[in-house]
């Protein structure tokens, strides 16, 4: 009698790939925590390490169709070492940059990676949402243990909480807001394609804690992402326009009716609501931002072609302008590359931006190609997508592209973006494969 017997093998590259993607995941979501029981310096050899590992990964033969995009890659984490002497960034923070730069290409290799990437980062992210929601009912808990955790922040932490503004287990309420949102976009590609009770869950957890965040600019964002991924996803399913327009419009008022039901439930969320009165009511309706721009923007005529220095505004310019003790970034990326990098850097970070992105969109306009792919490819598109448009938005008004909490999973979808433009230009020939854990079926 023949006897079927399936055995799993595990190739040395899928376990230093999943080390390295685990490794990194884990510091971009918890390096705050780390800061309290890890050493920088420590930190800092850890990242050395991760980089050493991805050189060995990449290490064989690129496909000609990638060339632009590794030297774009190659100049973009060049940029900061050659202002290094004039680099607000910590070391450590620079390496990690070039560390998640490394693992974008590993998933355009490899789009399977991005799996154990994701997978880890909604583990994070719901811990982090429902330690929100929990720290809200817990004022005493959160006031008296949860603010140790942060001590250069303890103050104030209290201070945004009392305000209603929910830090949540970060040193920030606005890096809670990311991780928030970074999460709801998760959600939201796994609904769109799943249809699942859990995914509709997750997401109505995600918005609950954003709300509590208090943060604006991030739910303003998200809706917007929300209308986008649902445009691309009609699209490739080929319904009409009509369709499109009354799914989107069913689905906002869904969400208006919950967010209408869970502020009335929670009265502290109306702290998201008075924030914009506040604002539509006072003399600046950009909170210090168009003062920001304009130093920046002075900054670039002066040093147009360069810059002044990678992330070199905060140290050299709000200082000295800003009538306060802490330094500020432009909060708007665009304007903030023209300064700090001048023509030449802007130049080249728009070129990537445009282009990942419309690798993502060109996704779904190839006539067939989402039908032929599985259900855990269409999720990790549908993440590429949303996210990108939620990142390029971001960057309007605030530092995505510098903080470690956003440019991972940004850069993360990069590399998923260009794995499958690639694979859908019908123009190139294919050179990547989704390869996963090899299963090998012996007959006896």
């Amino acid at each position: 009698m023949k006897k079927r017997i399936t055995t799993i093998s595990l190739n040395p590259n899928d376990i230093l790939s999943t080390v390295i993607c685990t490794l990194l995941t884990l510091y971009s979501t918890l390096s705050m925590l780390l800061n309290r029981f890890m050493s920088t310096n420590l930190q800092f050899i850890i990242l050395i390490g991760v980089m050493v590992l991805e050189l060995y990964y990449l290490g064989v033969k690129w496909h000609k169709s990638l060339y632009l995009f590794i030297l774009a890659a190659l100049a973009m984490i060049v940029i900061p070492f050659l202002t290094f002497n004039r680099n607000a960034w910590s070391h450590g923070r620079t390496m990690f940059f070039v560390d998640t730069l490394l693992m974008c290409f590993m998933i355009v290799k490899r789009a399977d990676l991005a799996d154990r990437v994701l997978s880890v980062m909604g583990v994070m992210y719901m811990f982090y949402a429902i330690c929100t929601i929990a720290f809200y009912f817990m004022p005493g808990f959160y006031r008296g243990y949860v603010v140790d955790l942060f001590p250069d922040s303890k103050l104030r932490l209290i201070r945004w909480y009392n305000s209603g503004c929910m830090p949540g287990l970060t040193n920030h309420y606005s890096t809670n807001g990311m991780f928030m949102a970074t999460g709801l976009v998760l959600s939201l590609s796994r609904m769109q394609q799943n249809r699942k009770l859990s995914d509709w869950g997750r997401s109505l957890i995600f918005v609950i804690a954003l709300l509590l965040t208090g943060k604006r600019a991030h739910f303003i964002f998200g809706a917007f992402t929300l209308f986008m991924m649902t445009y691309y996803w009609q699209r490739s399913r080929g319904g009409n326009v009509l369709n499109r327009w009354f799914r989107f419009i069913g689905i906002i008022l869904v969400l208006l009716s919950v967010g209408v039901i869970v502020i009335s439930s929670v009265p502290a969320l109306s702290t998201f609501l008075q924030r914009f009165q506040l604002d539509s009511g006072s003399d600046d309706i950009s909170s210090g931002r168009f003062m920001l721009w304009s130093l920046a923007v002075q900054s670039f005529l002066k040093h147009p072609i360069l810059g002044i220095g990678w992330e070199m505004f905060k140290p050299s310019v709000s200082v000295l302008y800003m009538a306060s003790d802490r330094l500020f970034d432009v909060h708007n990326v665009y304007i903030q590359l023209l300064c700090e990098v001048g023509v030449i850097g802007f130049a080249l970070y728009m070129w990537w931006f445009i282009r990942c992105f419309m690798k993502s969109a060109a996704v779904y306009r190839r006539p067939g190609f989402m039908r032929s792919l599985n259900g855990r490819e269409r999720n990790r598109i549908n993440f590429a997508l949303g996210f990108q448009i939620f990142f390029l938005l971001y960057c309007f008004t605030g530092n995505p592209l510098y903080d470690r909490e956003m440019f991972f999973p940004y850069f993360l979808s990069c590399g998923i973006a260009l794995h499958y433009g690639l694979r859908s230009d019908p123009r190139a020939r294919a050179p990547l494969t989704d390869n996963r854990m090899l299963i090998h079926e012996q007959i006896q």
